[in-house]
Formats: C-alpha cells, sequence, structure tokens
C-alpha cells in the first residue's frame, strides 16, 4: 500500500487548485484555511469583467483581481477567489489524467451536504461525514473508518480523507497561496478541446512551490473571465513518486449525478 499511497498524495497535492472536492460542512462557509487564505460562499454567479476591467462580482474575494495580460496577482488573493468562485457555482465536473495512464471523472457539489464522486482508477464516494472506495477486485464498496480494526475499512477511511482535505476549499486557496505571486501570462485557447471554455486567461507562478511535502512544478492554470477553472496542469514529485496530472473541467454549476453505495 505504500507506493500507492505515496503516489495518491502526489497527485493529490498537485490537483490542491481544484479536485473537484470540498468540506463535509452542511453549508460551505468562510473559515482560515491553511496558510492564512481564506473562502466564502458567497451565493449568485461570478460576472464576466469588460476587457482588463476588475471583475463586478457577487463572490468579493475576485473583486480586487485585474486580467490584464503582464498582470500580477498574489497567491493568497488568487487562492481566496479561485476556491470562492467553486463554492459559489455550486458544482462541478471534471476529467483528472495522469502522466501513467490514470483518468478519472470528477462529480460533486453541495445538496447541502457536500458530495462527490470519481469514476476511473480508484473509484470513490463522498457523501457529507461519510466515504467509501470501491474494491477494484469484488467491485463492492468499502465504506471508510480510519478507527476500524478492518484493514480495508482503515485503508478506505485514509483514503476518503485525503481526498476530503486536499479538496477543501481552504486547502485549494492555500495551495494556491503558495506561490507569492502568480502572473496573468496571456488570455488564450487552451490545449484541449472538451473543456468548458476553448479560451482562458493562463496563470501562472514566479517559481516552484512546496505543498503538503511535495514540490510542484510546470504549474500552469488557466481561468474563465468568472474565475472558474478551465484547465490545470502540473507535475509532483514526492517521497520518490513523480506525477504530472492534467485537470479538465466539463461543467459547472449545473446537475450531477452521485452514486449511493448504501444502494449497491
Amino acid at each position: 500500500m505504500g507506493g500507492k499511497l505515496a503516489r495518491l498524495i502526489t497527485v493529490i497535492a498537485v490537483l490542491g487548485l481544484a479536485s473537484g472536492c470540498g468540506s463535509g460542512d452542511d453549508e460551505p462557509h468562510s473559515s482560515p484555511a491553511p496558510g492564512g487564505a481564506t473562502s466564502s460562499a458567497s451565493a449568485g454567479v461570478v460576472s464576466p469583467p469588460g476587457e482588463d476591467e476588475e471583475a463586478d462580482v457577487s463572490v468579493p474575494e475576485c473583486g480586487g483581481i485585474l486580467l490584464e495580460e503582464g498582470g500580477t496577482v498574489s497567491g493568497a488573493d488568487l487562492g481566496g477567489c479561485i476556491s470562492a468562485a467553486m463554492v459559489a457555482a455550486g458544482s462541478g465536473v471534471h476529467r483528472v489524467e495522469t502522466s501513467d495512464g490514470d483518468s478519472q471523472t470528477v462529480s460533486f457539489r453541495w445538496n447541502p451536504d457536500f458530495e462527490m464522486s470519481a469514476d476511473g482508477g480508484q473509484a470513490v464516494v463522498i457523501k457529507g461525514d461519510d466515504g467509501w472506495i470501491r474494491d477494484s477486485e469484488t467491485g463492492a464498496w468499502i465504506k471508510g473508518d480510519t478507527e476500524s480494526n478492518d484493514p480495508q475499512a482503515m485503508m478506505a477511511g485514509t483514503v476518503v480523507e485525503l481526498v476530503r482535505v486536499a479538496g477543501h476549499p481552504d486547502m485549494i486557496a492555500a495551495t494556491i497561496a503558495a506561490a507569492d505571486t502568480w502572473t496573468i501570462v496571456e488570455e488564450g485557447e487552451v490545449p484541449v478541446e472538451d473543456a468548458v471554455s476553448d479560451r482562458g486567461w493562463l496563470f501562472e507562478p514566479a517559481g516552484p512551490m512546496e505543498v503538503l511535502g511535495v514540490t510542484l512544478t510546470d504549474y500552469s492554470i488557466w481561468l474563465t473571465p468568472d474565475y472558474l477553472g478551465v484547465y490545470a496542469e502540473a507535475t509532483g514529485t514526492t517521497m520518490g513518486q513523480t506525477v504530472t496530472t492534467r485537470d479538465t473541467f466539463l461543467e459547472w454549476g449545473g446537475p450531477v449525478e452521485i452514486p449511493d453505495p448504501e444502494q449497491g
């Protein structure tokens, strides 16, 4: 299990931007993030700004970010904006692909409890405080319990909690804040064909980042004019594992399907 868990931690850290996960709280809310970043769940949808204008937004964390080529923004401000915009959208779907060939589709929503599912690779479902992983051999769902004497339930609980913590909006904000400064490189086409938008604002950090003991390099994020993810990629290295992860956002704000493991 050690090698698989090390690799999982690497992938999760790379996906700190928006792994499609969130907290198990009844409702998203503002709370201190690791490293001092904050997020909040302001109601409504972020309004796109005009060219080279600050956004007129219902998510206040994004109001001071000017979208213009060559501009810069602090990691704390960008992280708070991205996480708050994600929570305000309420739901989303994205595809996660890794350099060793794995691919997963992740769906998430607040209903009002946080719910998410990941299909392909290691299947995971989280519903509020509960979470499950699917046994790859039997197809059965294993409910996670980190305090269980059953090693399968304990491992499932470890995976579920890693996914839950890494995808919490506060963790997303803290991951982005790990870089002091991000540069707005340009507004242009994203390098995939089926993302939620074919264009986005490209942000890149000033240099390598350290998150959860993982060194992140070659980190690039494309955002819509309303600060939601379009595409992201980065390479993470830790514990002898190096993984490049590509994250394509397919939907924001629409209905999503989350399976119920307790119904089989």
